[in-house]
C-alpha cells in the first residue's frame, strides 16, 4: 500500500510536468499566428504516418508524445529571435538550431515514455548525414524523427514561420519534400506522406484541426480542406465523417438550412452502416440546427431518440436534454419542464465527472499512460466546456423571465469556463448574452465593456456569426442610451453580416429599427426587400413584421389584433420579459390611438411586472402606472 502511494505521487508529478510542458508548447505556437496550432498539425500528421507504417500502439504513444512536443525546447530560445521578422544571423540561426538539444534537456528526467527524449533531440537531423545537432545518418537517426522531420517541414512550409519570407503552396510544399527525398528525409516516410496527401487524408487533419481552432478565418479554411479532402477521398466512411463535420460549420456559421440539408444526407447514408461516426453526436447536431430554423418538433423528435438511447453516452444525453430544456422553453412550455430537462443536463455531466475521476484513478493504480491520462484531459476539457453552454441556456431562460441576477450569475459562470480553456467562440456568445442582461438592468457601461471585449475578438477570428451578434446588440445598447446614429450605424453592420449569413431570422430586429432610422426611402425598400427575400413566407405575423410592412398595408385595427394576439402568446409561454416589453409598447400604441383602452390596459401592470427584476423596462411600467392612477404621486421620476 505504501509503495502504490509512492507510485501515485510519483505519477501525478510526472502529469503536472507533461501538463506543465504541453501548456509552454501551446504558448510557443501562440506567439505568431501563422503558427498557432503547429505543433497539434505535426502530430496529427506524424501519427498518421506512423499508423499507415503498422506502428504498433505503444509506438504511436510515443509518436503521439514526441511530435506534439517536438518545438518545447524553443521555450529557451529568447522571444526576439522567434519573432524576428527579419533573415536571422548566423548567430541567431544557432540558437533557433539548439532548440532540439533543449527539448532534450527538458525532457530529460521523464521515464515513464522510452524513446521520447531522442526522438525530440534528433528532429532536425538529415538522413544524408547533414543534419543537427549530431550529424546522425540515416537508419541511424531515430524513426520518430524522420517521420517528425517530414510531418515538421511541411507544417513549416503550409502555414508560415516568423522567419520564411512567404508561405509557400501545399503543391510546392510536396514538390520540395519529394525533391528532397532520400537527401534531407527518409524515402519511405516521403513516399507514405505523399501517398496521404494524395489520397485527402492530410487535408482531412487539418481540416478537422482548424475546425476545433480559436484563429482567423479558422471555419472558412476547415471548410475548404476538408472539401478538397472529400474530392480526393475515395473511402465512403470517411466521406460521411467529412459531410458530418461540413454540417457543423454550416450550424456554427448561422447556415442552419444548408446545415441541415447535409447532416440529413450523413443521417441517411448511415442507416444500416458500422461506421465511426456517433449517430448520437449526429442527431445532436440535427436537434441543434431545428431549434435555430425554430422548427421546434423536429428538433424535440432527435433530442428524444439520444436521451431514451441505452446506447447513446452520458455526454451526448446531457446535450440532449439541454436541447430539449430550450426547445421547451422556446416552444413556451411550463418553466417547471423547462428547469427539469436543464437540470436533467447538469445531472448527466455530473455523473460524467464522477465517472472521470474513477478512470482517472484506475489509470493511476491499474494501467497507466501518459498518452491515455492526456487524452481523458482532453475529455474533461470538451465536457466542462458543455457544461458552460448549460449556463448558457440558465442566462438565457433566467434573462427571459426577468430575473436578472440569476442570469448574470449563470452567464459569469460560463464566462469563466470558456476565458479558462480559451474558447473565444463560445465566449463571444456568453458575453454578448451577458451584455443583454446588463442592457436590461440599465447597467451600459457593464454592457458596453463586455460587447468591445466580444467584438475584438469576433473581429480577430472574423467570425461573422458572432460579429452579426455582437453589431445587434450593440445597436440595441445604443437605442436604449439614445444615441440613434450609432444605434444606426451597428443595425446597418448586423443587417449586411446577416445576409452574408443568409438567415433571414437573424435580421428582424435589425430591420424593425432601420426601416426607422434610414433617411432614404430608397435604402429603406432595398433593406425590406433583402429581409423579405430571405424571411420568404416563415414570419409574417409578428408585430415587428406588421411594423416592417408598413402603415399603409397594416391598417390601425389589424395592428391593435396583432398586439393583442403577441402579448397574449408571450404571456402564456412564459416570457415574461419579452411580454413586458411588448406591453409596454402596446401602451404607447394605445396612448396614440385609444385612449380609454389604454386606461384600462394600465391597471394590469403591476400583475405585468410581478416577477420582472428592477430594470429599464419594469422602471418605464411602473412611472406609466403611477402617473396614471395617482398611487404614488410625483415620487418616482
Amino acid at each position: 500500500m505504501k509503495d502504490l502511494k509512492k507510485l501515485s505521487t510519483s505519477l501525478e508529478n510526472e502529469e503536472l510536468f507533461l501538463n506543465t510542458i504541453k501548456y509552454l508548447s501551446d504558448v510557443i505556437d501562440a506567439k505568431d499566428e501563422y503558427t498557432i496550432g503547429h505543433s497539434e498539425r505535426v502530430q496529427r500528421y506524424s501519427v498518421l504516418i506512423g499508423k499507415r507504417m503498422g506502428l504498433s500502439k505503444k509506438e504511436l504513444d510515443v509518436l503521439y508524445l514526441a511530435s506534439i512536443l517536438h518545438d518545447i525546447g524553443k521555450v529557451k530560445v529568447p522571444i526576439s529571435i522567434l519573432n524576428s521578422r527579419k533573415k536571422l544571423n548566423r548567430f541567431q540561426f544557432s540558437e533557433i538550431k539548439r532548440h532540439s538539444v533543449y527539448g532534450a534537456y527538458l525532457l530529460g528526467s521523464f521515464k515513464y515514455v522510452p524513446g521520447l527524449q531522442d526522438a525530440i533531440k534528433y528532429h532536425h537531423e538529415r538522413y544524408d548525414g547533414k543534419g543537427y545537432p549530431e550529424g546522425l545518418k540515416g537508419k541511424n537517426i531515430p524513426l520518430f524523427s524522420r517521420i517528425i522531420a517530414v510531418s515538421d517541414s511541411f507544417d513549416a512550409m503550409t502555414s508560415g514561420r516568423s522567419y520564411k519570407k512567404e508561405i509557400r503552396s501545399e503543391e510546392n510544399a510536396i514538390k520540395e519534400i519529394s525533391k528532397n527525398s532520400k537527401t534531407q528525409f527518409d524515402p519511405q516516410i516521403v513516399k507514405i506522406f505523399i501517398e496521404l496527401y494524395k489520397e485527402g487524408y492530410i487535408h482531412l487533419e487539418k481540416g478537422l484541426h482548424l475546425l476545433k481552432m480559436q484563429s482567423i478565418n479558422s471555419l472558412e479554411k476547415s471548410y475548404l480542406f476538408l472539401m478538397d479532402a472529400r474530392k480526393r477521398m475515395k473511402n465512403k466512411d470517411d466521406r460521411l465523417l467529412i459531410d458530418l463535420n461540413l454540417g457543423k460549420i454550416f450550424v456554427q456559421s448561422g447556415r442552419n438550412k444548408e446545415g441541415i440539408k447535409i447532416l440529413k444526407k450523413v443521417e441517411k447514408n448511415l442507416k444500416g452502416r458500422k461506421n465511426r461516426i456517433s449517430k448520437y453526436e449526429l442527431f445532436n447536431e440535427i436537434s441543434s440546427a431545428y431549434y435555430y430554423l425554430n422548427r421546434f418538433e423536429e428538433a424535440l423528435k432527435y433530442s428524444f431518440f439520444v436521451l431514451k438511447s441505452k446506447n447513446s453516452n452520458l455526454l451526448e444525453k446531457s446535450r440532449a436534454a439541454r436541447h430539449v430544456g430550450m426547445v421547451s422553453f422556446k416552444m413556451g412550455k411550463s418553466i417547471d419542464r423547462v428547469f427539469k430537462y436543464l437540470d436533467m443536463s447538469k445531472g448527466f455531466y455530473d455523473k460524467m465527472e464522477e465517472s472521470f475521476e474513477r478512470r482517472k484513478e484506475f489509470l493511476a493504480e491499474k494501467n497507466f499512460s501518459i498518452v491515455k491520462y492526456n487524452q481523458l484531459i482532453n475529455f474533461k476539457k470538451e465536457m466542462t466546456l458543455d457544461l458552460a453552454k448549460y449556463y448558457d441556456a440558465k442566462g438565457f431562460v433566467y434573462l427571459n423571465v426577468g430575473n436578472f441576477e440569476r442570469a448574470v450569475q449563470s452567464y459569469l459562470d460560463s464566462i469563466n469556463i470558456k476565458h479558462f480553456y480559451g474558447d473565444l467562440y463560445g465566449s463571444i456568445r456568453s458575453q454578448s448574452g451577458l451584455a443583454l442582461v446588463y442592457i436590461e438592468q440599465g447597467k451600459f457601461l457593464d454592457a458596453e465593456y463586455n460587447l468591445l471585449e466580444s467584438l475584438d475578438n469576433a473581429l480577430k477570428l472574423n467570425n461573422k456569426l458572432g460579429l452579426w451578434m455582437v453589431y445587434n446588440n450593440l445597436g440595441r445598447l445604443y437605442l436604449m442610451k439614445k444615441n440613434y446614429e450609432k444605434s444606426k450605424d451597428y443595425y446597418l453592420k448586423s443587417f449586411n453580416i446577416g445576409s452574408l449569413i443568409g438567415n433571414g431570422y437573424l435580421l428582424t430586429e435589425a430591420v424593425f429599427f432601420l426601416t426607422r432610422f434610414l433617411k432614404s426611402e430608397k435604402k429603406r425598400k432595398e433593406v425590406v426587400k433583402r429581409y423579405e427575400s430571405l424571411i420568404g413566407k416563415d414570419e409574417n405575423n409578428g408585430i415587428m413584421i406588421s411594423y416592417i410592412k408598413g402603415e399603409k398595408d397594416v391598417d390601425i385595427k389589424k395592428r391593435e389584433e396583432i398586439f393583442e394576439r403577441s402579448c397574449e402568446s408571450l404571456k402564456g409561454s412564459y416570457r415574461l420579459l419579452e411580454h413586458a416589453k411588448l406591453f409596454y409598447n402596446y401602451l404607447k400604441f394605445l396612448k396614440r390611438n385609444d385612449r380609454e383602452k389604454y386606461l384600462e390596459k394600465v391597471k394590469v401592470i403591476p400583475e405585468v411586472i410581478r416577477f420582472i427584476s428592477d430594470g429599464v423596462v419594469r422602471r418605464r411600467l411602473e412611472k406609466i402606472y403611477d402617473l396614471n392612477t395617482k398611487i404614488c404621486g410625483d415620487k418616482r421620476s
